[in-house]
């Protein structure tokens, strides 16, 4: 993937100040730059070197979150007739004990 860039001059630049944590560093990144470049707490990003050294922060697009499924969209999915097994058909004819969750 090659890439390169200028800097646009007209747009004013941020400063921003390394902190330990742990055994990285860190940097508070201001809201109005990860407005900009679209990223939210938990967003992924890439570090990349320019041709002449610079390095230069490209997010990395992932798919939207997990989907989540409730069980009425899970259940719509199967079938009328689901083959059980003898040990999953015996579970199914059980006596409750008292201690189901």
């Amino acid at each position: 993937m090659s890439r390169s860039f200028e800097i646009d001059e007209s747009r004013p630049m941020t400063e921003v100040k390394f902190r330990k944590t742990g055994g990285s560093l860190s940097v508070i990144w201001p809201n109005a730059n990860a407005i900009a470049l679209r990223v939210t707490d938990g967003s992924v990003a890439q570090i990349a070197y320019t041709k002449t050294g610079e390095q230069v922060i490209i997010p990395v697009e992932k798919p939207m979150g997990k989907r989540k499924y409730s069980l009425a969209d899970l259940l719509s999915e199967m079938g009328e007739q689901v083959d059980l097994s003898a040990d999953h058909t015996a579970w199914e004819q059980m006596r409750p004990t008292g201690n189901e969750i």
